[in-house]
């Protein structure tokens, strides 16, 4: 949410909102949309970020706010 995501394909593009949002206002607006994840959202999400930790120790980054 703070720097937005540009892909590629440019398919779904999000524009950065850290211009308008302290890091406290986007942990509390993600803790609310995280509220309405079924059982099955949550799972998949711990699935990513498992993945996302052991891809980042591979490649020697300790920062979990970069990504490779």
């Amino acid at each position: 949410m703070r720097d937005g995501i540009q892909n590629p394909l440019n398919l779904y593009p999000m524009t950065g909102f850290g211009y308008v949002f302290s890091e406290g206002d986007i942990r509390d607006i993600l803790a609310y949309i995280k509220r309405w994840w079924t059982d099955e959202q949550r799972a998949h999400q711990a699935e990513i970020t498992a993945y996302a930790s052991e891809v980042r120790a591979n490649v020697g980054l300790t920062d979990p706010t970069i990504t490779p």
